[in-house]
């Protein structure tokens, strides 16, 4: 699975923050309409180092995993790692007061690129006031990661209880394919994005990272 291309790192897939294509609220009562996400196609640059060196300061910032052997934290402008606060996540989703409605309390985001392929994983971690409304925004929480680009299929990912795999189908048009992993507990949810130019299964330093990162959630 590893993408070894000769003469550098190649082409990296286009920033896919949360890949928020069309959100389509749980809550009629609140929202009447889906919000959509625009996203940018630049690329981000190659990682230089495999130490993460960089201080965050959100409330999640010590749940996340450190990038795993051979890659390193994205440098990218157009990975803007750190917390994600209230407006973030409204802006994201396309929804103003989104967050607000489901009790959404605050974020992390961390995008890892791997040194020597183009491979890239993004970690994700929401957080809600309760686990009742943690609960009511899984739904759209998986929904959120579901890219018709890629027309994922939905399955149980059965290494953690209630997890699910979306598993993609083809590539997108910037021509990677995006496995997505989107795992809860109490008041948290993750979602881990494994991201490459072949398709298959999850390879084995992904699942590593995702085993880890559930324990820390």
């Amino acid at each position: 699975m590893s993408m070894n291309h000769k003469g550098g790192v190649g082409a990296r897939p286009a920033p896919r923050r949360w890949r928020l294509l069309t959100v389509c609220l749980a809550s009629s009562l609140l929202f009447a309409a889906c919000g959509s996400t625009k996203f940018t196609t630049s690329q981000p640059s190659a990682p230089t180092s495999t130490t993460d060196t960089t201080t965050h300061r959100g409330p999640l910032a010590g749940a996340v995993v450190p990038a795993p052997v051979g890659y390193a934290i994205s440098t990218s402008p157009a990975d803007p790692n750190g917390p994600v606060s209230a407006t973030d996540f409204d802006k994201y989703t396309g929804v103003t007061g989104l967050a607000k409605a489901f009790g959404f309390t605050g974020g992390f985001e961390e995008t890892y690129d791997a040194v020597d392929t183009s491979e890239t994983i993004e970690v994700i971690l929401l957080e809600f006031a309760s686990d009742s409304q943690r609960s009511a925004f899984m739904p759209t929480a998986i929904e959120a990661f579901i890219s018709n680009d890629e027309a994922p299929s939905r399955q149980n990912y059965t290494a953690i209880a209630g997890a699910v795999e979306l598993v993609p189908t083809k590539a997108g048009k910037d021509g990677f394919y995006v496995h997505t992993v989107v795992a809860w507990r109490g008041n948290r949810i993750m979602a881990v994005d494994y991201v490459n130019d072949q398709a298959g299964d999850l390879p084995q330093n992904a699942r590593a990272l995702i085993a880890r990162q559930y324990s820390q959630l």
